[in-house]
């Protein structure tokens, strides 16, 4: 599954439709993601993910958050499952 964002006043939907589970480098996931929400401008959103290559600081194989920024095309891992530290950044 990939983590989709609608553009907020976007006239067409289908043209504003954006992947955001995506690498820094615009790469696929290759897990699972969900829980997916955007800020009220529609720059950042926020999803739950089982990809293990989206951030290079994911070594693990389970759920992380992560936020994407639309703006600057990067995603940045917000927190890591089962307490492995801080890796925000």
């Amino acid at each position: 599954m990939t983590a989709l964002a609608v553009l907020p006043g976007a006239a067409d939907a289908a043209a504003a439709t954006e992947r955001v589970s995506a690498s820094g480098s615009g790469g696929q996931g290759n897990g699972e993601n969900n829980d997916a929400a955007i800020s009220a401008d529609g720059l950042y959103v926020v999803f739950a993910s089982l990809s293990t290559n989206i951030h290079p600081d994911d070594t693990d194989t389970v759920a992380d958050v992560y936020v994407r920024d639309r703006r600057s095309n990067t995603t940045i891992l917000v927190s890591r499952a089962g307490g492995a530290g801080d890796a925000s950044f």
